[in-house]
């Protein structure tokens, strides 16, 4: 099963209704960037791993790590690789619903307090496993700590406001940020902060104001986000994957900025009569922003997609812009990879960007220089 969610948006065609929202003006567009830099990358083979997903650069340890999207039973999840020689070091962390195993790996987070840490979220047995990066590198898989309730062997895709699925751990004492579930509730409100005991300590953060046509417990479906974590565990990016929308939080809750562009906001969706049920699937014809951001000193990197829903197979979710604010989101740099990448991580000591291409028989890393 490839855990990506563009996979999600582009299978489903078939619809009950269409629900057309109005589309407001961009806040900024492709002409409010400062200026605009062309980039080449270099590509490089990454072996031991068939589709990877989610990578994390840790150049404190020398190496970078990434999810393996191919979920079968014989394979491991973790592979960690040389930052100098992009050698694949080791393979960690079975794809089980054993004590350290992990069934539905939906975030990878790496924190250098507590020692150097490596946070998991499982969205389907609904914790996040942490582990020692130092255990990891030596091949000791054990998990350190789980935060969550144990697994009761039962997966539930039930959705509601506490469903783990792109966590984010705030501080040394495992409080953490999620994105608000809303299936089940009628608050607008977009994340839930936890204990690390996994009790709502508050929820923050709203919606666009122009999606209020939307019914508050669809809203999650609708506008489909992914939720990053500053260097500094300062600030939370959230970026739409659905929509042409980004917005920055304090971890305490409050909103630093918001912005639409370089589109319009188009919050549009069907509704698939699926058995008694229904399935809501994001329509706004374009995908928005490709997965996590990075931010570190006041900066924020993010790729924005921006091509057709229609778009099928690896293109869909691969994307050559590149886009760079302040983290109040004024644009700045608008960079264009010659190279389309899917999931990237930055060395800041070097100003090194790592993406993953995924367009042909084998993955590819690709190295840029900011």
């Amino acid at each position: 099963m490839k855990l990506f969610t563009y996979t999600l948006l582009i299978s489903l065609v078939a619809c009950s209704s269409l629900v057309r929202k109005p589309k407001p003006k961009p806040v900024f567009t492709l002409n409010d960037f400062s200026k605009t830099v062309e980039l080449k990358g270099e590509q490089i083979t990454l072996r031991g791993i068939e589709f990877p997903t989610r990578l994390t650069v840790i150049p404190e340890k020398g190496i970078f790590m990434c999810f393996e999207g191919e979920y079968l039973s014989n394979k491991k999840l973790l592979h960690i690789y040389s930052i100098d020689s992009i050698k694949l070091l080791r393979s960690v962390i079975n794809i089980g619903a054993g004590d350290g195993e992990v069934l539905g790996a939906f975030q990878l987070q790496y924190d250098n307090r507590n020692g150097g840490e490596v946070y998991i979220t499982d969205a389907q047995k609904q914790q996040i496993i942490v582990y020692k990066v130092d255990s990891l590198i030596a091949g000791k898989e054990k998990s350190f700590k789980i935060i969550g309730k144990p697994f009761s062997g039962r997966i539930s895709f039930s959705m509601n406001d506490n469903r783990l699925a792109r966590a984010v751990v705030i501080d040394t004492s495992y409080n953490f940020v999620d994105i608000r579930q809303s299936a089940l509730n009628d608050s607008r409100m977009l994340f839930n902060k936890y204990r690390s005991d996994f009790s709502v300590s508050d929820s923050f953060g709203l919606y666009p104001p122009t999606t209020e046509e939307v019914p508050a417990h669809l809203l999650s479906q609708v506008l489909i986000g992914c939720l990053s974590g500053s260097t500094d565990n300062k600030y939370l990016v959230y970026t739409a994957l659905s929509a042409d929308y980004l917005s920055v939080y304090d971890t305490k809750g409050k909103m630093i900025a918001s912005a639409i562009g370089p589109g319009e906001l188009d919050v549009s969706y069907k509704i698939q009569k699926k058995g008694d049920g229904e399935r809501i699937i994001p329509s706004s014809g374009r995908y928005g922003y490709g997965g996590n951001a990075r931010i570190n000193k006041g900066t924020i990197y993010a790729l924005y997609n921006g091509k057709s829903m229609k778009t099928s197979g690896p293109a869909s979710y691969h994307s050559t812009e590149l886009f760079q604010f302040t983290y109040k989101l004024n644009p700045t740099i608008r960079y264009k990879l010659n190279i389309p990448i899917s999931s990237f991580d930055i060395d800041w000591r070097t100003k090194r960007l790592y993406g993953i291409n995924k367009e042909g028989s084998t993955p590819q890393l690709v190295i840029f220089q900011l």
